[in-house]
């Protein structure tokens, strides 16, 4: 990642910090030599009842922006936590897509 930012809802928990951590070492390679372009943003919340701890991932590659929601447990998860990461990166890349369509088209 171009740079990895920790927010305070992250850092509180050791646990959590370091799932964070380690799910960001599993984004590098999902992404692969793009990673070095992007910037990563680590939070967690609670839901609205207040029940279940969310963690927030949100990637930039200026101007394009994507962000995903999903339970602490998913950083436990192998699978899933690969299921969501995917699911942010593919975000960034179809926003980043349509944009250079339209100035493509805008173009012509």
């Amino acid at each position: 990642m171009k740079s990895v930012t920790y927010h305070q809802g992250i850092k509180q928990s050791p646990d959590l910090y370091g799932l964070a951590e380690q799910a960001t070492h599993r984004l590098n390679e999902e992404v692969g030599p793009a990673a070095a372009q992007v910037e990563a943003e680590w939070d967690a919340t609670n839901d609205n009842g207040g029940r279940r701890r969310l963690v927030t991932l949100t990637l930039r590659d200026l101007p394009e922006e994507a962000r995903g929601t999903f339970p602490v447990e998913d950083l436990n998860n192998p699978q899933m936590l690969g299921f969501r990461l995917r699911h942010v990166w593919m975000d960034l890349l179809r926003d980043r897509n349509h944009r250079l369509l339209r100035e493509f088209h805008d173009g012509e």
